[in-house]
Parts: structure tokens; sequence; C-alpha cells
């Protein structure tokens, strides 16, 4: 991938931070683990799932290191190598452990972005989440089971005061919260993968305003 030949990004803040990372599988969890460690970082690998509910899910068992797009199902059922994962959400996972406010949260669920959006529920509509970054591709519709599920998602967050933008790829940002949304503008990410990233920090939007190319919309 291109961000695993780019140069290492200079450190640009020097505020303390603890960042809490999970992992569905267990070889990446170790391995993430064991990276952590070696460089000494102010990071907890936490080796579950994340959701929209607690409990567990099941995943394949021989997955290698570095492995990724390997989904989840709800039961064992009949298939092999399946393995039981804990799973959690962010609002169980905040209370129980203390934590007060997340300043950013990134998702990348291979399509179970919603799921996770809709387990900090809680954190959302009490604003305890300062800036959520995900990914669309086209397996929400399978997740979601709707054949336009990104419009519905934007909007549920934009009732919790939250305004988002599409990243494009070179800096520039395009709001599609409220008004702004364009269903032409989802089908073009229908079939690829596209993030967004959202806030409902007046300071934090006037930064990512300035990200936007003219004429843009505001709403």
């Amino acid at each position: 991938c291109g961000l695993c030949r780019a140069q290492r990004i200079k450190q640009q803040a020097t505020a303390n931070v603890h960042l809490h990372a999970f992992e569905l599988q267990q070889a990446n969890a170790q391995m993430l683990q064991k990276l952590v460690r070696l460089a000494g970082l102010p990071v907890s690998v936490h080796s579950v799932a994340v959701s929209n509910a607690t409990g567990t899910v099941y995943t394949a068992s021989d997955v290698k290191p570095g492995s990724e797009s390997v989904g989840i199902a709800k039961r064992a059922g009949n298939a092999k190598r399946l393995v039981a994962r804990p799973v959690t959400t962010v609002d169980a996972f905040m209370a129980g452990h203390g934590v007060p406010r997340a300043h950013f949260v990134s998702i990348d669920t291979e399509g179970y972005d919603p799921l996770v959006m809709y387990g900090m529920e809680r954190a959302l509509t009490e604003k305890r989440i300062d800036v959520l970054e995900f990914e669309f591709n086209r397996k929400w519709k399978a997740v979601l089971q709707s054949a336009r599920p990104m419009r519905p998602v934007v909007d549920w967050l934009h009732a919790r005061g939250y305004v988002c933008f599409w990243q494009g790829n070179r800096g520039a940002l395009a709001q599609i919260s409220a008004g702004c949304y364009q269903e032409e503008t989802r089908n073009r990410f229908g079939f690829a993968r596209s993030n967004a990233v959202c806030t409902h920090r007046a300071d934090v939007i006037g930064v990512f305003r300035k990200c936007q190319r003219k004429p843009f919309c505001r709403s």
C-alpha cells in the first residue's frame, strides 16, 4: 500500500495522549501489542471486536498476522475453523474503563463502521466524541440492508449535532451533512472506499471549512 511506503510524518503535537486500539483478529492484536511494546508507545491494544452490541462474535481462526478484510459471523453454525471473539461497544468500553471523552475516534472495520457508530450513540448524543472518522464502502449496503445506506447515517449523526465531510485524497473536504448531501456524489463512491470525518465542535468545523474547495456547500 502507498501508506506503507510513505515517509514517516514528523510529529506535530506535544499533548499527552493515550490511544486505545481494537482488533478483531487475535493474530493481528498480538502483533500490534508486540510492536507497541517495542516502540514504547502510549497505546493499549485490545483483542476485542467493536460493534453495536456486547457479547460474542465468530471469525476465522486461521488468519495470518497482517491480514484484513476478514469478517465476523454472529453464530458459529456448522462452519469450520471459526473462533469466538468478545465484542463490545464504544459506550460500554468508555463506561467500563472510565474514559470520559474521546478526542478522536477513527473507524475502519471493512463495512461494519455504521454498527460501531450506533454502539457509541450515548457518547455521540452527549457530545463526548470530539472528532469521528469512518470509511464508507459498498459493504454498507449488505450490513445495513439498504441500497442507499450513507445518507441515513449522515442524518443520524447530524441529528446529534455532528457535521460531516468527505475527505479528498489531497486534503480537500466536502460537506455532506444537512442540505449539502447529494446522492449522485455517494454513487461515485459506491464501489470504492472513501473516508468521511465529522465533528460537533465549532472550532474544528471552522478548520474543516478552510479545507473546502470553492464553490462549496455549508448548509
